[in-house]
C-alpha cells in the first residue's frame, strides 16, 4: 500500500484501504453465478419445459449482465477512492443518493433472504430431510456474517480457494455424464424458433444481470482497475460455458419433458454418474464444494449491506 503510481491503482490518496486482485474478483463472479447454476439451474428451469435449444438460450443470456458488469466498471474508475454507496452520493445528490443507497441494501437483504432460502430448501429437500430448514438457515447466516465481518479480502481469498475446485468437479460432472447423452434429444435445432430461445433465455439473463450488483460492491476494491475487463471476461467466460454445456448435457441426458418434473437437475445427474466399479455418488464432493460457494455469495451479500456505514 506504501506505492503511489495511480496507473497500479494504489496507494492513492482516499484510497479506499481494502484490496483483492482481478482473479478473486473472477473468482467472486464465478462462486455467485455457478452456485445459483448447480441448485436451481436457471437455464433450464427458466421456461417449462426447457425447449431442446436451451443451450442457445444460455449463450444469449450473458449479455445484459456483462453490460451491466462493464458500466459497474467505468463507475468505480471514474469515481476511484468510493464505494458504492458513495458513488451513488456522489452522482445523485446527498437526498436521492441516500434513497438509492437504502432501497440498495433492501434489494441485497432480499436476495440474502432468497438466496439463503434456496439452500435451506435444497439441502432440507435433498440430503437431510428430516432436520427443519430454519437450521440451515440460522447455520448458513452466522458463517456468512463471520466471513462478511473480515471485508472483502476475506471474501476473496474465499473465492479464489472454493471456485478452482467447485469449477474442477463441474467438470468431473459433465465429463461423467458424456456417456448417457443421446444427440437426438438435442434435435431439431430451432423447432421452436428463435422465440421459444429468447423465451427461455429471460430467467437465465435475469440471473447474470446479478453480476452487476457484484461488480457495484466488489470492483472499488481491485488493487488495479485497468484489470476490470480481464476480470469481467474471465469470470463471465465460465459461467457461460458451463451453463451452456449443463443445458446441452442435461438435455441429453433427460429430455426436456422429464426436466420439467426434476426439480435439482445438477444433483440429479450426479447421482447417475459412475466412473467404472471404484467411483460413485460424486454428488456428495459437488455438495460440499456448493455449499462453500454459496458462503462466499451469501458473504458479499451481507458485506454488501455493511458497507453504507463505511459511507464517509
Amino acid at each position: 500500500m506504501a506505492a503511489t503510481d495511480k496507473s497500479q491503482g494504489i496507494g492513492i490518496k482516499d484510497r479506499i484501504p481494502y484490496e483483492i486482485s482481478w482473479w478473486q474478483l473472477a473468482m467472486l463472479f464465478v462462486c455467485h453465478h455457478l452456485s445459483i447454476t448447480v441448485s436451481y439451474t436457471p437455464t433450464i428451469s427458466g421456461s417449462l419445459p426447457p425447449v431442446r435449444d436451451t443451450w442457445l438460450a444460455a449463450l444469449l443470456a450473458w449479455i445484459p449482465g456483462f453490460i451491466s458488469a462493464l458500466i459497474a466498471w467505468w463507475l468505480a474508475k471514474r469515481f476511484e477512492g468510493q464505494n458504492v454507496y458513495e458513488l451513488t452520493k456522489t452522482i445523485l445528490g446527498r437526498y436521492l443518493g441516500t434513497f438509492v443507497n437504502v432501497v440498495f441494501v433492501v434489494y441485497l437483504l432480499y436476495w440474502t433472504t432468497l438466496v439463503t432460502r434456496e439452500f435451506a430448501v435444497f439441502t432440507a429437500s435433498v440430503v437431510y430431510v428430516q432436520t427443519p430448514e430454519f437450521v440451515f438457515s440460522i447455520l448458513f447466516v452466522l458463517i456468512a456474517l463471520v466471513g462478511a465481518s473480515r471485508h472483502i479480502e476475506f471474501v476473496g481469498r474465499a473465492a479464489e480457494s472454493f471456485a478452482p475446485f467447485f469449477i474442477g468437479s463441474l467438470i468431473l460432472l459433465l465429463v461423467g455424464l458424456i456417456p448417457d447423452v443421446d444427440i437426438g434429444r438435442l434435435r431439431p435445432v430451432l423447432a421452436e424458433g428463435w422465440q421459444g430461445v429468447l423465451r427461455q433465455a429471460l430467467t437465465p439473463a435475469a440471473y447474470f444481470a446479478e453480476a452487476g450488483w457484484v461488480a457495484l460492491l466488489a470492483m472499488p476494491y481491485l488493487n488495479n482497475l485497468k484489470d476490470g475487463p480481464k476480470a469481467l471476461g474471465t469470470g463471465f467466460g465460465v459461467n457461460v460455458a458451463f451453463a451452456t454445456l449443463a443445458a446441452v448435457m442435461f438435455v441429453g441426458v433427460f429430455g426436456p419433458e422429464l426436466l420439467s418434473l426434476i426439480v435439482f437437475p445438477t444433483f440429479s445427474a450426479a447421482r447417475v454418474i459412475r466412473f467404472g466399479t471404484f467411483l460413485e455418488r460424486v454428488e456428495w464432493p459437488l455438495l460440499v464444494l456448493w455449499v462453500g460457494a454459496m458462503g462466499v455469495s451469501v458473504s458479499l451479500l451481507l458485506l454488501g449491506c455493511s458497507l453504507v456505514g463505511e459511507c464517509k
